[in-house]
């Protein structure tokens, strides 16, 4: 879990699922309504490297 959010929540014990899976759907939305920003590219490319949660998700 800690490589889908980048160690931000290292310090908890519970990640909400729910709320994690919310940001993530947010961001695919994002992503569809603009898939060639450079940024989000990028940043999708790097969550899909690094993390087989957020594949999954």
């Amino acid at each position: 879990m800690s490589a889908l959010v980048g160690g931000a929540y290292d310090d908890l014990v519970d990640v909400d699922l729910g709320r994690l899976r919310h940001c993530v759907a947010g961001f695919r939305l994002g992503h569809g309504t603009a898939p060639d920003d450079p940024c989000v590219r990028q940043v999708l490319g790097e969550l899909l490297d690094i993390s087989p949660e957020f594949t999954e998700m």
